[in-house]
Formats: C-alpha cells, sequence, structure tokens
C-alpha cells in the first residue's frame, strides 16, 4: 500500500512544500489525476493525488477552497498546487483551514514543475507496489492456507525475502459496521479505511509486519524475536482500544495465536488465532492461551454433542430467561466468576444485594440443585463457559 508520505520520499516532490493537512499523510494512493474543471465530485475514485495548474479557470479564494472540499468529500490522497502570479498565486488560509479540518494534504509546488514526470514517478510507484503487495498477499495466502510443503524450491527464499524466518505471531481480525452507519454503495471504501487504519496501527506499535488483506482473510504476522507472548497481547489490546475509540460504529474481533516458528509454526499460530476469534461474540481480543481446556472443543467434529450437553444442564435457565425476558444466566456467569461472592457479584452486575441473594435462589431452584456443591459448581462455570464459546447469540 502507498501512502502520500511515501511520495515524499520521491525526485520529483523534494520541491514541494507542504502546505498543510499533515494529518492527511496516512492518505493511501491510488493514481495521479490532473484536475483543469470547475467541479472535479463526478471523477474521483478514492485515492486521487491531484495536480492543479489553475491554467483556464478563474481562480478566486473561494474556489480553492471549494476544490479542497470536494477532494476531501471525494476521498482524494492530496492534491498538488502549481504556484504562479498569473494563476494560483497562494494557497488561501480558507482553504488550508479546510485541509487541516478534513485530512486532506495539499502542496505547493513550483511553476516550472514537469507535470509528466510527476505522473509518471507516481504511477510507477503505485504499480509496483501493487505487483508487489499482489505476490506477497498471494504468498501469505498459500503459506496460512498450508498449500506450501517445505520441498518446495521457493518457499525459504521467499520467506527469507519477506522476513517471515523466526519467531512470529499471528493475529486474526474481522469487523462488521453498524447497520445504520453504512451505506451499501460506500462498503468497499469503509473495509479499505479499516484495514488501512489497523494496518497503520500494527506498523505504529510493531514496526514492520506482514499483513496479508485478501476477501474476507485479514491476518497479521508480527515479529516475535525479542518480545514476550504477553507483551504481544496487551499491545494488541491497546491497538483495538484505540480503533474502536474512534471507531465507535465498527464491531471488530481480533484472535491472537501462539508465538510459533518456521512453516508449520505459522500455520498452526494462524489457526489458534480463528479459533480464538470464533470465541468472541460480538467485539473483543482473544489470546488462544486464555482459552486454556476449551480450547479442545474446537477440534471435535460433531458440535451437537457440546449443543446437548450444555442444554441438559442450563436449558431451565435459557427457557425462563427467553420466557421472561430474564438474564438470569448473566447472573450465573457473574456469580461463579466471583467465587460466589454475593456481595461482588452484585456490584459488578449494579443491582442491589438482596436481588443478587433472589436470583441465586431461583437458579437453585429452577435447576433443583445447590450452587455451593464444589461439583455442581464445577459442571455449571463449564457449562456456561462452552455456552459462551458456541452457543451464546
Amino acid at each position: 500500500m502507498i501512502y502520500v508520505r511515501d511520495l515524499l520520499k520521491l525526485d520529483t516532490f523534494k520541491d514541494f512544500e507542504l502546505v498543510s493537512g499533515e494529518n492527511g499523510l496516512d492518505r493511501g494512493v491510488s493514481w495521479p489525476n490532473v484536475a483543469q474543471t470547475v467541479s472535479i465530485r463526478e471523477w474521483l475514485v478514492g485515492g486521487d493525488v491531484i495536480l492543479m495548474s489553475g491554467v483556464g479557470l478563474k481562480i478566486t479564494d473561494e474556489f480553492l477552497t471549494d476544490i479542497v472540499i470536494q477532494a476531501a468529500d471525494g476521498r482524494a490522497a492530496c492534491i498538488i498546487m502549481l504556484i504562479n502570479s498569473e494563476h494560483i498565486a497562494s494557497i488561501p488560509q480558507a482553504a488550508i483551514d479546510e485541509a487541516v479540518k478534513r485530512g486532506l494534504a495539499v502542496f505547493a509546488a513550483p511553476w516550472e514543475t514537469k507535470l509528466s514526470r510527476v505522473i509518471g514517478s507516481v504511477s510507477m510507484l503505485v504499480s509496483n507496489d501493487r505487483l508487489e503487495e499482489r505476490m506477497h498477499s498471494e504468498f501469505l495466502d498459500r503459506l496460512l492456507s498450508g498449500e506450501i510443503n517445505h520441498d518446495d524450491s521457493a518457499y525459504r527464499q521467499s520467506m527469507e525475502k519477506y522476513g517471515l524466518l523466526g519467531k512470529k505471531a499471528v493475529a486474526v481480525i474481522d469487523y462488521k459496521f453498524d447497520e445504520k452507519y453504512l451505506q451499501t454503495e460506500n462498503q468497499a471504501y469503509h473495509n479499505d479505511r479499516v484495514m488501512r487504519k489497523m494496518i497503520s496501527l500494527f506498523e505504529r506499535y510493531f514496526g514492520k509486519i506482514n499483513y496479508l488483506n485478501q476477501y474476507n482473510r485479514q491476518a497479521f504476522i508480527i515479529s516475535a524475536d525479542n518480545t514476550e507472548e504477553k507483551d504481544i497481547v496487551n499491545t494488541i489490546r491497546t491497538i483495538y482500544n484505540i480503533f474502536i475509540k474512534e471507531n465507535k460504529h465498527v464491531h471488530m474481533r481480533i484472535g491472537i495465536g501462539e508465538i510459533a516458528q518456521g512453516l508449520e509454526g505459522l500455520k498452526k499460530s494462524y489457526d489458534q488465532s480463528r479459533i480464538a476469534r470464533k470465541t468472541i461474540n460480538k467485539s473483543g481480543v482473544m489470546f488462544y492461551k486464555e482459552l486454556g481446556i476449551y480450547q479442545l472443543l474446537f477440534y471435535i467434529d460433531d458440535t451437537s454433542k457440546i449443543d446437548d450437553y450444555v442444554k441438559e444442564i442450563l436449558n431451565p435457565l435459557l427457557i425462563y430467561d427467553k420466557k421472561n425476558n430474564q438474564n438470569l444466566i448473566d447472573t450465573l456467569r457473574e456469580y461463579l466468576k466471583c467465587g460466589q461472592n454475593v456481595s461482588q457479584a452484585s456490584q459488578n452486575l449494579y443491582i442491589h444485594r438482596n436481588t443478587m441473594i433472589k436470583r441465586v435462589e431461583k437458579i437453585e431452584e429452577l435447576l433443583g440443585c445447590s450452587i455451593k456443591n464444589a461439583e455442581v459448581t464445577n459442571q455449571l462455570y463449564n457449562a456456561v463457559k462452552i455456552y459462551d464459546l458456541f452457543l451464546k447469540k
């Protein structure tokens, strides 16, 4: 993926001045376009590097400000304006303010800039990156799918090329948008925006990473040669919290596999991360090791047996909750989590202690047993945990 900040490394950009919108340097670049019309909205495709000389146009402060707004609304990558006293003499403050507010980078370029050279250098950079990214993605796809074997002569060479040797941990993500937020026609743009943000966050905290963003598969491969598993997990939870805080309309699940090494190890960590992600009901982060003994359940082919086991134990509560619009399952879960401490459980559920006592009594009545019995407690805890992992909607 090419970002606006990558363009700054090009020789053709060395004399350009970033006038505003430094917070827009992480916008993705798709292709260069020359703007010589009053309105540019209708032909923007997203990620456009817009070049504007102003020749043949009536240039006013209002016009340039409106062009910035159109570019930002059209999800352009940046605008490059050629400065000349006869055309665009300067970039007005109102346009600069709009660019800052909307996170759009605006460059002032010398009039003698050769547009053909800029277009050529940007096009070459994007084309080379797309080719390399496609090759990279195809290799990772084959790697994580288990399609590569040790006898493949190009296997180790590619592993070395992409920095996949050594200890690695795999994290996978998926996400959904609030229906009221998402417009069908903009889904591709929103998906791209989520992934760009996540890639940016992973790179900020982990440095160089490998990532796969292909169809409905998103995976991050993190170097772990000098990093503890707990630090990787805590960092990913930090990344998740940052993202969710800024994007409350997105429900994201992240599963994390154990640190592993080599071809088989990477595949194993990837499979673990997918299992961990499945255990998350709506949003959150789960590390495979945190599943403990429950991770074994995901290797059982006949999941109907799991359903039968849970329903045999918890069905009286499930039926009661559905019929009476109650939440005795949540009460039982919290009560067991707190080691049967009524006061702590009631505080966590924000209910009165007496209400908690009555709910526990109701649970015991429906189940026909005493929760204070150690064997019963253990059985109920396991049933609730399995319910959360497999059956909870």
